[in-house]
């Protein structure tokens, strides 16, 4: 036997799995019988665990039944929208079609039949039976895909209650129900991501070396705080003005098709700004929260943007990948400025620019420093450091990054209150927190312009921005 494939038969092989997707729209039309065996074949063709091919294929045929699974999806379909707060993402789901049972030539229930004895390799992981079905229904995708054929999975669906619909007996179980049919069209991308539900990861995002990757407690902090709090973020959240950013944006140029990455994106207002500007743009951050509220905003403006889920310190990306490279008050947060300014000059290439915006404080104020960080630590313990002016122009020059622009700008703050709340702050650590305003020294209440107005505590951030270019080598 001759196991080589051409080079033809390889790309033939991975073009059906990159355009394999998940069909929700059909066409009248039967498959042929032939058709349906040679495809019910190759998923009969799946490995399992002990080779005890657990999984049963009941082809649905009756319009009766089909109904009723319809109804049971509808019901069900009802409670997961009520259960999305935001109502944008809401209506975003409700206007995506999730499934094709009447509309598709048959639907396929494919079921997991214990075997009810001893299962070589199944003792010490016993779900590997019902994941030897999910390697058949893989199969059974790509061979329909290569037939023309098209799948989609319906999940948003009870159980129990299509179990007892289709009669099965004990110690069997539904694994997926199937649409399958003559597809209207196979996307060119999957429905999911060009409606702007959610992005592809990148495969860097999900391949490492040798065990999980960990994070440090100072990352651990800020991705716990970020996520928990990502609602206060968007609309309505101070840094959703970019009036700053647009400012510093004059500064640098701007080619067509250039691409940016936002680090730490937060709510998303940097990165969207500049997909608006031109940029194709990668928004990152730690917290998957955020990444998801960014996203929906993106897609409510019509924006596209990619998300990636990681640390500053630790950027996925090829050497020279970035034209831009922006962080925007988040920058305090990191365990490392150092690695985080290191590895942004890896990734620009030469002649790109890096534009950082973050809290800061004069130099030569060290007390107003550590009054700041106090603050800042008692209000948010996710809160690492500010640094001078002259601190992040060290740390760029050290990577490699010639500064071009270094400025100061006071940055109002809302009330106290406000401040609080943002970042859900315990009643103990306000209390710090006000001790602190209350004992603030004449030099710190001049800097930070500490006073109140109204009866509320009233004072103004020093806003750093930076923006750094890389040189051509």
């Amino acid at each position: 036997m001759n196991d080589a494939f051409t080079a033809e038969e390889r790309e033939i092989f991975y073009r059906v799995i990159r355009t394999r997707r998940d069909v929700r729209r059909f066409v009248p039309g039967e498959i042929p019988a032939q058709t349906l065996w040679r495809i019910l074949e190759a998923a009969h063709a799946a490995p399992s665990v002990g080779f005890s091919q657990p999984w049963r294929f009941i082809l649905v045929r009756s319009m009766e039944t089909r109904r009723k699974v319809r109804a049971l999806f509808e019901d069900v379909n009802a409670g997961q929208s009520a259960q999305i707060a935001e109502e944008p993402r809401r209506n975003l789901y409700d206007s995506l079609k999730l499934e094709g049972i009447l509309e598709s030539s048959l639907n396929i229930a494919v079921v997991c039949r214990d075997p009810g004895e001893f299962v070589l390799g199944a003792g010490p992981m016993p779900q590997t039976i019902r994941d030897s079905v999910c390697l058949a229904i893989g199969n059974l995708w790509l061979a329909a895909r290569a037939e023309g054929v098209g799948v989609g999975w319906v999940s948003i669906l009870r159980r129990k209650e299509v179990e007892t619909l289709l009669g099965l007996p004990e110690r069997t179980e539904l694994v997926a129900w199937l649409c399958v049919g003559i597809a209207e069209q196979f996307e060119e991308r999957p429905m999911l991501e060009t409606a702007g539900w959610k992005g592809r990861d990148a495969l860097g995002d999900c391949v490492f070396e040798e065990r999980w990757p960990g994070l440090d407690p100072v990352q651990r902090a800020a991705q716990e705080q970020f996520d928990r709090q990502s609602s206060r973020y968007g609309k309505g959240h101070i840094l959703e003005n970019v009036e700053d950013v647009a400012q510093a944006l004059k500064t640098i140029p701007f080619r067509p098709g250039a691409t940016a990455l936002d680090v730490a994106t937060g709510g998303g207002h940097t990165g969207l700004l500049l997909a608006a500007c031109g940029y194709r743009v990668t928004l990152a951050d730690l917290a998957p929260g955020m990444l998801a509220r960014a996203a929906a905003l993106a897609a409510e403006r019509g924006l596209t943007v990619e998300t990636r889920q990681h640390a500053a310190e630790s950027l996925p990306y090829a050497d020279g990948g970035f034209d831009l490279v922006t962080c925007r008050v988040a920058a305090h947060h990191f365990s490392s400025p150092e690695e985080f300014v290191r590895e942004t000059c890896r990734v620009l290439r030469p002649g790109g620019h890096f534009l950082l915006i973050d809290g800061s404080v004069p130099d030569d104020e060290p007390e107003t420093e550590e009054w700041l960080h106090q603050v800042e630590k008692w209000r948010d313990p996710s809160h690492h450091r500010f640094l001078t002016p002259r601190r992040w122009a060290e740390i760029c020059g050290a990577a490699g990054l010639k500064v071009l622009l270094s400025e100061l700008h006071p940055f109002r703050q809302p009330d106290l209150q406000w401040y609080f709340e943002t970042a859900a702050t315990p009643d103990g650590n306000r209390e710090e927190v006000l001790r602190l305003v209350r004992e603030a020294s004449p030099r710190v209440r001049e800097i930070m312009r500490l006073g109140e107005e109204d009866g509320k505590t009233v004072w103004s951030w020093s806003r750093l921005t930076l923006v750094a270019l890389k040189g051509a080598g």
